[in-house]
Protein backbone atom coordinates (compact mmCIF):
# COMPACT_ATOMS: atom_id res chain seq x y z
CA UNK A 1 0.00 0.00 0.00
CA UNK A 2 1.68 3.79 -1.07
CA UNK A 3 2.20 5.87 1.52
CA UNK A 4 0.13 9.20 0.04
CA UNK A 5 2.56 11.91 1.46
CA UNK A 6 3.85 15.31 -0.38
CA UNK A 7 7.42 15.66 -2.36
CA UNK A 8 7.69 18.56 -3.79
CA UNK A 9 4.43 19.43 -3.45
CA UNK A 10 3.33 16.60 -5.46
CA UNK A 11 0.97 13.86 -3.61
CA UNK A 12 2.60 10.27 -4.42
CA UNK A 13 0.52 8.36 -6.55
CA UNK A 14 -2.30 6.93 -4.40
CA UNK A 15 -4.35 4.44 -6.53
CA UNK A 16 -6.20 7.75 -7.78
CA UNK A 17 -8.56 6.62 -10.88
CA UNK A 18 -6.46 8.14 -14.06
CA UNK A 19 -8.69 8.72 -17.22
CA UNK A 20 -7.06 9.88 -20.59
CA UNK A 21 -8.70 11.68 -23.46
CA UNK A 22 -11.30 14.18 -23.22
CA UNK A 23 -15.28 14.23 -23.46
CA UNK A 24 -16.26 16.81 -24.62
CA UNK A 25 -15.31 20.15 -26.11
CA UNK A 26 -16.69 24.06 -26.34
CA UNK A 27 -15.01 26.88 -28.41
CA UNK A 28 -15.71 30.62 -28.04
CA UNK A 29 -13.91 33.08 -30.55
CA UNK A 30 -11.05 34.65 -28.50
CA UNK A 31 -12.42 37.64 -29.03
CA UNK A 32 -15.37 36.75 -27.00
CA UNK A 33 -13.38 36.22 -23.77
CA UNK A 34 -13.53 39.32 -21.45
CA UNK A 35 -12.02 37.87 -18.41
CA UNK A 36 -11.32 34.60 -16.53
CA UNK A 37 -10.71 35.11 -12.65
CA UNK A 38 -8.29 32.91 -10.73
CA UNK A 39 -8.49 31.78 -7.43
CA UNK A 40 -5.90 33.26 -4.61
CA UNK A 41 -4.75 32.44 -1.28
CA UNK A 42 -5.39 29.36 -0.74
CA UNK A 43 -3.54 25.94 -0.96
CA UNK A 44 -1.54 24.42 -3.32
CA UNK A 45 -4.34 22.25 -4.34
CA UNK A 46 -6.96 25.34 -4.73
CA UNK A 47 -5.12 28.30 -6.27
CA UNK A 48 -4.90 30.02 -9.75
CA UNK A 49 -8.10 27.82 -10.54
CA UNK A 50 -10.59 29.54 -12.77
CA UNK A 51 -13.43 31.12 -10.51
CA UNK A 52 -15.60 33.07 -13.04
CA UNK A 53 -15.28 33.32 -17.14
CA UNK A 54 -16.78 36.44 -18.61
CA UNK A 55 -17.53 36.42 -22.30
CA UNK A 56 -19.05 38.87 -24.57
CA UNK A 57 -23.22 39.36 -24.26
CA UNK A 58 -24.62 37.75 -26.72
CA UNK A 59 -21.92 35.05 -27.59
CA UNK A 60 -21.99 31.23 -26.57
CA UNK A 61 -19.30 28.26 -26.40
CA UNK A 62 -20.19 25.90 -28.84
CA UNK A 63 -20.10 22.30 -27.52
CA UNK A 64 -18.78 19.05 -29.09
CA UNK A 65 -19.36 15.40 -27.74
CA UNK A 66 -16.80 13.22 -28.54
CA UNK A 67 -16.69 9.09 -28.84
CA UNK A 68 -14.56 7.52 -26.43
CA UNK A 69 -10.55 7.79 -27.05
CA UNK A 70 -10.80 10.04 -30.21
CA UNK A 71 -9.67 13.14 -28.59
CA UNK A 72 -6.96 14.65 -26.72
CA UNK A 73 -5.41 17.72 -25.44
CA UNK A 74 -1.45 18.63 -24.55
CA UNK A 75 0.30 21.13 -23.48
CA UNK A 76 4.66 21.58 -23.65
CA UNK A 77 7.10 23.57 -22.17
CA UNK A 78 9.01 25.56 -24.93
CA UNK A 79 12.19 27.40 -23.47
CA UNK A 80 14.61 29.10 -25.13
CA UNK A 81 17.91 28.85 -23.06
CA UNK A 82 19.88 31.53 -24.84
CA UNK A 83 17.14 33.98 -24.45
CA UNK A 84 15.87 32.82 -21.47
CA UNK A 85 12.36 32.91 -22.18
CA UNK A 86 10.15 30.32 -21.88
CA UNK A 87 6.23 29.89 -22.42
CA UNK A 88 3.74 26.79 -23.21
CA UNK A 89 2.22 24.58 -26.42
CA UNK A 90 -0.85 23.97 -25.97
CA UNK A 91 -2.91 21.59 -28.68
CA UNK A 92 -6.24 20.09 -28.54
CA UNK A 93 -7.25 17.22 -31.14
CA UNK A 94 -10.92 16.68 -31.90
CA UNK A 95 -11.82 13.59 -33.72
CA UNK A 96 -14.78 13.72 -35.39
CA UNK A 97 -15.86 10.76 -37.02
CA UNK A 98 -17.89 10.27 -40.24
CA UNK A 99 -17.25 12.70 -42.71
CA UNK A 100 -20.16 14.76 -43.40
CA UNK A 101 -21.04 17.97 -45.26
CA UNK A 102 -22.06 19.90 -41.89
CA UNK A 103 -18.73 18.83 -40.37
CA UNK A 104 -16.62 19.61 -43.48
CA UNK A 105 -18.71 23.11 -43.45
CA UNK A 106 -18.09 23.43 -39.57
CA UNK A 107 -14.32 23.05 -40.08
CA UNK A 108 -14.48 25.39 -42.90
CA UNK A 109 -15.15 28.07 -40.89
CA UNK A 110 -13.12 26.80 -37.89
CA UNK A 111 -9.86 27.29 -39.97
CA UNK A 112 -11.13 30.62 -42.23
CA UNK A 113 -9.56 34.11 -41.75
CA UNK A 114 -7.00 32.39 -38.57
CA UNK A 115 -10.04 32.24 -36.24
CA UNK A 116 -8.07 32.44 -33.07
CA UNK A 117 -10.46 30.22 -30.33
CA UNK A 118 -10.27 29.90 -26.94
CA UNK A 119 -11.65 26.10 -25.67
CA UNK A 120 -13.24 24.56 -22.84
CA UNK A 121 -12.58 20.56 -22.38
CA UNK A 122 -14.03 18.26 -19.68
CA UNK A 123 -11.57 15.28 -19.32
CA UNK A 124 -12.96 11.96 -18.45
CA UNK A 125 -11.95 12.25 -15.07
CA UNK A 126 -15.02 15.13 -14.56
CA UNK A 127 -12.63 18.04 -15.07
CA UNK A 128 -12.53 21.07 -16.97
CA UNK A 129 -9.79 23.14 -18.61
CA UNK A 130 -9.63 26.15 -20.21
CA UNK A 131 -7.04 26.14 -23.53
CA UNK A 132 -5.77 29.44 -25.54
CA UNK A 133 -6.39 31.85 -22.45
CA UNK A 134 -4.28 34.25 -23.15
CA UNK A 135 -3.25 34.45 -26.78
CA UNK A 136 -6.05 31.95 -28.30
CA UNK A 137 -5.48 28.88 -30.08
CA UNK A 138 -6.00 28.33 -34.11
CA UNK A 139 -6.41 25.42 -36.40
CA UNK A 140 -2.80 24.35 -37.73
CA UNK A 141 -4.26 20.96 -38.81
CA UNK A 142 -7.21 19.03 -40.87
CA UNK A 143 -7.24 15.39 -42.78
CA UNK A 144 -10.15 13.83 -43.35
CA UNK A 145 -10.01 10.18 -44.36
CA UNK A 146 -12.13 7.33 -45.25
CA UNK A 147 -9.54 4.71 -43.90
CA UNK A 148 -8.68 1.76 -45.82
CA UNK A 149 -10.86 -1.34 -44.20
CA UNK A 150 -14.70 -0.96 -44.03
CA UNK A 151 -14.93 -1.65 -40.31
CA UNK A 152 -11.80 1.12 -39.61
CA UNK A 153 -14.72 3.98 -40.11
CA UNK A 154 -14.14 7.56 -41.17
CA UNK A 155 -12.30 10.20 -39.56
CA UNK A 156 -12.12 14.34 -39.83
CA UNK A 157 -10.12 14.76 -36.99
CA UNK A 158 -8.96 18.93 -36.23
CA UNK A 159 -5.55 20.08 -34.54
CA UNK A 160 -5.77 23.69 -32.78
CA UNK A 161 -2.82 25.04 -31.90
CA UNK A 162 -1.91 27.78 -28.94
CA UNK A 163 1.85 28.79 -29.56
CA UNK A 164 3.74 30.27 -26.67
CA UNK A 165 0.70 31.14 -23.96
CA UNK A 166 2.91 32.98 -21.21
CA UNK A 167 0.92 30.56 -18.14
CA UNK A 168 0.19 26.66 -18.05
CA UNK A 169 -3.41 25.42 -19.18
CA UNK A 170 -5.96 26.24 -16.28
CA UNK A 171 -8.41 23.97 -14.12
CA UNK A 172 -12.31 25.38 -14.37
CA UNK A 173 -14.33 25.47 -11.75
CA UNK A 174 -17.17 22.69 -12.56
CA UNK A 175 -20.05 24.88 -12.05
CA UNK A 176 -18.82 27.71 -13.90
CA UNK A 177 -17.82 25.45 -17.07
CA UNK A 178 -21.05 23.95 -16.72
CA UNK A 179 -23.01 27.57 -16.22
CA UNK A 180 -21.54 28.85 -19.69
CA UNK A 181 -22.29 25.74 -21.23
CA UNK A 182 -26.56 25.83 -20.33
Amino acid sequence: MPVCSNIVGIPKDCGDNNQGSIKRAALLDYEDLVSVALTTGGTADTDNIASAISIEGGSQFEEFYFPKDTSSFNQELVQDLAADTHGFSQTLTLGFRRIDTRKRNAISLLCAGRRDLVALVEDWNGDWWLLGREQGLRVTASTMSTQEGRTAGQLAPITLTGEYELTMLVQVQTAVAEALLA
